[in-house]
């Protein structure tokens, strides 16, 4: 089995890596291979193949020919996948739809339907929850990168975002967010870690490190960095998962967001709610096919959630505890060795 999948999407490659892990305890010779092969060596060599990847007909064009082809010379394989949006029309093609798709939510699937693609299951990104009990047991990766920006967690109370500067992710709104929370209460530090063109949507606040290190960092080092947080933010207007809010539950880092509809699938972290959803469809500025639909919230509400969420940690360690318990059995139920094998089963 060889799982296929490009290592320029970070998430996409940390998915490869675990559906691999679970073939392997299921006892299937699987492997990761970054690039697309042909259908020809497929059949030759008998693979049975997952690709995982975005629907983005514009984008991810050639991995959707690549899968349609596979079902064209009768080789196992289905199209692990995830929308932000509606699919942008004017970018299908008829034979999009001879795709096996598995959407990695319900919202996905229904964004993929909604396009007439063939949505065979519905299967939640997954967690490995022995890497993540690891990270908990030894966060030294994590308070060293830390400490590399002037943070410690031990003296700085710290909310964390990890996101790449896609329009998407909402680091506009978040900018107006923490200039809030630095005019209520300046102690709480800001730890931004983006990509390069990720710092144009932030001003200088006193209470704000940014980190460009985005898609560079080793995956430990990124949960430890998540774990030594107090809280994690996601600002993102539109999700397909929203994988970041998974991990801080099973690190047991509380989490705010917006109410996003893939998040709230499973999501127990603290929602701020969306006053409005506009369709956002600009390729020059997304180099996407999608359109995406932002779900636009009040910054100021996000910060004030933010600051309840800090009282909490701070002050209310029952009702953290409570929070962490409830986190807990959720992440139980998304571990890798949970979902994965109904993933894996589509292909044997």
């Amino acid at each position: 089995m060889k799982i296929v999948t490009s290592t320029k999407g970070v998430s996409f490659e940390n998915i490869a890596v675990d559906v691999v892990k679970v073939a392997k305890g299921l006892g299937v010779d699987a492997s990761f291979i970054d690039r697309l092969i042909t259908p020809y060596e497929a059949v030759k060599r008998g693979y049975r193949i997952i690709t995982i990847m975005c629907a983005d007909p514009l984008s991810a064009g050639s991995w959707l020919l690549f899968a349609r082809d596979l079902n064209k010379a009768k080789v196992p394989n289905v199209f692990y996948t995830t929308v932000e949006g509606k699919i942008g029309r004017r970018h299908l093609a008829p034979w999009m739809r001879e795709v096996r798709f598995v959407a990695n939510s319900e919202y996905t699937a229904s964004k993929l339907r909604e396009a007439g693609f063939d949505v065979i299951d519905v299967i939640h990104h997954g967690i490995d929850l022995e890497l993540m009990d690891n990270v908990s047991r030894d966060k030294s990766a994590g308070i060293e990168y830390m400490r590399s920006y002037g943070l410690d967690p031990k003296r700085h109370f710290v909310v964390l975002t990890v996101c790449q500067s896609h329009p998407r992710k909402g680091l506009a709104l978040y900018d107006k967010a923490i200039g809030y929370v630095e005019k209520r209460d300046p102690s709480i530090k800001f730890f931004v870690i983006t990509g390069a063109e990720g710092r144009r949507y932030f001003r200088p606040w006193q209470n704000l490190v940014m980190s460009k290190d985005f898609g560079r960092l080793p995956r430990e080092t990124v949960l430890a960095t998540m774990a030594c947080a107090h809280v994690l933010a996601m600002p993102s207007l539109a999700e397909g998962f929203g994988m970041p809010a998974l991990e801080a539950m099973a690190l047991g880092t509380p989490v705010v967001h917006a109410d996003l509809p893939p998040l709230v699938e499973f999501s127990t972290g603290f929602a701020v709610r969306s006053k409005e959803v506009v369709d956002f469809d600009n390729p020059l500025a997304t180099g996407s096919g999608f359109v995406f639909e932002h779900h636009l919230y009040e910054p100021e509400e996000f910060a004030e959630v933010l600051l309840q969420v800090a009282d909490m940690v701070r002050n209310k360690k029952d009702e953290l505890e409570e929070w962490r318990a409830r986190s807990r059995k959720v992440a139980e139920e998304h571990d890798i060795r949970v979902l994965y094998p109904d993933l894996v089963k589509h292909v044997l």
